[in-house]
């Protein structure tokens, strides 16, 4: 989780690392619901199960996010539905389910070995990141 607005003490440590069970914004821990509302970004580096909650709570919540997927996990997510009806369950159906939540979602490739796959958004207030648009 990254902080938006870090204070003097939160210089040297701008990310703020959670390690807790999300089950996305209803169903986890109120300190981990509150992190989230807090944050400014959030990131998912192989998450496992969480991932399609880290997704949600960012669209949710208007923020950005990154997660690397990993592990599909079809039998935990049955409501997972390709577009012709049937279940998720390879990467590459998992990957066009999670980018397919919104418009704004974008996927990239790390530099690393193993699963490398990011999917991505950007939040409205970090468009003046985007180098294609440069702030004025």
């Amino acid at each position: 989780i990254i902080n938006p607005e870090p204070q003097a003490a939160d210089l040297d440590m701008p990310v703020h690392h959670v390690q807790a069970e999300f089950h996305g914004l209803g169903g986890s821990a109120d300190a981990v619901v509150a992190a989230v509302r807090a944050a400014g970004t959030i990131l998912g580096m192989h998450p496992d199960a969480p991932t399609g909650h880290i997704v949600d709570a960012a669209l949710t919540l208007g923020k950005s996010f990154a997660v690397v997927p990993c592990c599909v996990f079809a039998s935990l997510f049955p409501e997972r539905r390709t577009p012709a009806g049937s279940l998720v369950s390879t990467y590459e159906e998992l990957l066009d389910y999670l980018q397919a939540k919104s418009p704004d979602i974008q996927r990239a490739e790390l530099a690393c070995e193993g699963r490398r796959v990011v999917l991505f958004r950007r939040s409205h207030s970090l468009e003046c990141l985007n180098p294609k648009n440069p702030s004025p």
